[in-house]
C-alpha cells in the first residue's frame, strides 16, 4: 500500500489534470494567463507557514505549471500552412517505403516559395510512383516540389492521428505528382538537430544494408530491421496483423522491453560499477540517437536512465515505483503531448500493472523446478502486463488477443536472444565471420518467432474483433480494477473484518 503514498504519485496525477485542463482551455486561455495563476500560486506557496495548506498549494502550483507547459508547447507547435500549392524545398528523413502506387517517406521543408523557414516544417509525404521511376530518392537527398501542405486529419476512430503527428513533429502531409518534383541540393539549410539526426539514420541505414546482404528470408529481415535498428518500414501488412492477433505487437517496437535488454547487457558488459553505469547510459542514449530518435526509446532510455542515476545517488533505497512515477514526471514536463501519445500510455500503464499485480499473482503458487518457477512467472507478467493495458487495446484497436499467455511466454525469450546477437553482431563488426554468424543465428530465431506466431494468429479465436468503447466506458473499467484491487489489498490485510 506504501507505494501509493510515493512523493511524485500525487505530483504526477495533478501534473497530468494541469495538461489536460491547459488542452481544454487552450481556445480562450493564453500562455500569459497560465504565467500569472502559476507565479501567483507559487509566491503563496512561499508566503503560507501552514504545512496542511502548504501542501495543497504545491498540488495547485504542479497542476498550473502543466496547464503552462502544455500551452506553451501549444503554442510553439503552431504552423501556418498555405492554403493554396506552394513550391518548396525539402530532405527526405527516412528511408522511403515502396507501394503499389506511391512512395512514401518523411521530409524536412526548409523554403517555400524562395523564402526560408524560420522553423522547418516536418512532413508525411505520399510521392506518385511514376516520379519515383525517373530518379531514386534515398535518406538525406533534397528535392524541390509543387504541392498542397495539408494539415492531419482523424480517422473514424478512437486513435487520435492528430495528435499522433504533433507528438511525433509531423505538422502537415502532402500528394506530390510525378511531374511536380524534382532533385535539388537543401541539405545546408537543415537544423544542428536535423542534421544530427540525419547522420544517425545514414548509419542506421548502412547497418541496415549489411543486414540485407546476409539474411535472404524477407520477414527475418524485417523483424531485424523492427527489433534491432527500430525500422518498421519493411515490415508488411501480413505480419503486423498476425502479430496483433497473437497479443505480441509490443515486440516490434522499440520500447521498453528492449531498451530494459539492452540496457541489461551494457551493464553487464562494463560490469555494473559507477563508471560503468555511467558507460551504460551514454551507450543508451547513442543507441537511441543511432535509431532516430523514436518517442518509445526516448522514453524507455529517459526512465531507464532516471532508474540508473537514482541507484547511484541512493544505492540502498531505490524505490521502482518512485523512480517510475518521476520518469512519467520529467517525460510530461519536458513533452506534455507525450500524455497523448498511445505508446506513453501503453508504456506506464503496462509497467504500473506489473508493480502492482505481479508479486500477488506469482504468490499464489510456488515451484522448486526452476524452469516451472521460470514458465509461471512469465504467466503472471504477462497477464499483470494485460491487466492494464487490455481495456486500452480494445479502445483504441477494437481487439482483444485470446492466447496472449501463449504467444508471450514464446516472444519474449525470442527477442532477448535477437536483441543480444544483433548488437554482439553490431560490436563485432570488424570481425567479419564472427559478425556474420551472429546475424544469420538471430535470424533464425526471428523467422522461428514468426512462423510459432504466425500459427497462434490463425488457431481459432485467436482474437475478439469489434470491440467499441467510449472514454466513459474505458474509464469506467479501470476504475473498476482499481475498486477490484483496493478491496483485495483491504481484504489481505484485514481478514477478520
Amino acid at each position: 500500500m506504501r507505494l501509493f503514498f510515493t512523493p511524485f504519485i500525487p505530483l504526477t496525477i495533478v501534473l497530468i489534470a494541469g495538461i489536460i485542463l491547459g488542452d481544454a482551455c487552450c481556445g480562450f486561455m493564453s500562455v500569459w494567463g497560465w504565467l500569472v495563476l502559476f507565479v501567483l500560486s507559487l509566491g503563496v506557496f512561499f508566503v503560507c507557514r501552514n504545512l496542511l495548506v502548504k501542501s495543497g498549494v504545491l498540488l495547485l502550483c504542479c497542476c498550473l505549471l502543466g496547464s503552462l507547459v502544455y500551452s506553451v508547447n501549444e503554442r510553439c507547435s503552431r504552423v501556418a500552412l498555405p492554403k493554396e500549392k506552394v513550391r518548396y524545398d525539402a530532405v527526405v528523413m527516412s528511408r522511403p517505403v515502396d507501394g503499389d502506387k506511391t512512395v512514401h517517406f518523411d521530409a524536412v521543408i526548409t523554403e517555400i516559395n524562395g523564402k526560408p523557414l524560420s522553423r522547418n516544417i516536418h512532413t508525411k509525404v505520399t510521392l506518385q510512383k511514376d516520379a519515383y521511376d525517373r530518379f531514386v530518392l534515398r535518406l538525406g537527398d533534397g528535392f524541390e516540389a509543387y504541392s498542397l501542405l495539408q494539415s492531419p486529419r482523424n480517422r473514424n476512430s478512437n486513435f487520435d492521428n492528430v495528435r499522433w503527428m504533433r507528438v511525433h513533429g509531423f505538422y502537415s502531409t502532402t500528394f506530390i505528382a510525378h511531374s511536380d518534383i524534382r532533385s535539388k541540393y537543401v541539405r545546408e539549410k537543415l537544423s544542428v538537430g536535423e542534421s544530427i539526426r540525419l547522420k544517425a539514420m545514414k548509419v542506421r541505414q548502412e547497418l541496415l544494408d549489411g543486414m540485407s546482404r546476409e539474411v535472404t528470408d524477407y520477414n527475418s529481415l524485417s523483424l531485424l530491421a523492427a527489433m534491432t535498428l527500430g525500422d518498421k518500414s519493411m515490415l508488411d501488412r501480413h505480419t503486423k496483423e498476425v502479430f496483433s492477433q497473437s497479443g505480441g505487437t509490443h515486440v516490434l517496437a522499440l520500447s521498453g522491453l528492449h531498451m530494459s535488454i539492452i540496457f541489461a547487457l551494457l551493464l553487464l558488459l562494463f560490469r555494473g560499477s559507477l563508471v560503468g553505469k555511467v558507460l551504460s547510459i551514454t551507450s543508451l542514449w547513442l543507441f537511441v540517437l543511432l535509431v532516430g530518435m523514436p518517442s518509445s526509446a526516448i522514453r524507455a532510455a529517459t526512465m531507464l536512465s532516471i532508474y540508473a542515476l537514482a541507484d547511484i545517488i541512493n544505492k540502498h533505497r531505490t524505490d521502482s515505483f518512485h523512480t517510475l512515477t518521476l520518469a512519467a514526471f520529467v517525460i510530461l514536463l519536458a513533452s506534455p503531448m507525450s500524455l497523448w501519445d498511445v505508446g506513453f500510455q501503453m508504456s506506464f500503464i503496462a509497467i504500473v500493472s506489473i508493480f502492482v499485480f505481479f508479486k500477488p499473482l506469482y504468490r499464489k503458487f510456488k515451484f522448486r523446478f526452476m524452469p516451472l518457477r521460470w514458465l509461471y512467472a512469465s504467466v503472471c507478467l504477462s497477464v499483470a502486463a494485460q491487466i492494464g493495458t487490455a481495456p486500452l487495446v480494445a479502445y483504441y484497436f477494437g481487439r482483444f488477443s485470446c492466447y496472449f499467455i501463449l504467444t508471450n511466454i514464446f516472444v519474449v525469450p525470442c527477442t532477448t536472444a535477437i536483441l543480444y546477437l544483433m548488437l554482439m553482431a553490431f560490436m563485432l563488426l570488424p570481425i567479419k565471420s564472427v559478425s556474420v554468424f551472429m546475424i544469420h543465428a538471430a535470424a533464425f530465431v526471428a523467422m522461428l518467432m514468426y512462423e510459432v506466431v504466425n500459427w497462434i494468429a490463425h488457431l481459432p479465436g485467436a482474437s475478439i474483433e469489434g470491440i467499441h468503447l467510449n472514454t466513459v466506458q474505458l474509464v469506467a473499467i479501470y476504475v473498476m480494477i482499481v475498486a477490484i484491487y483496493l478491496v483485495k489489498l483491504n481484504l489481505m490485510l484485514n481478514p477478520k473484518s
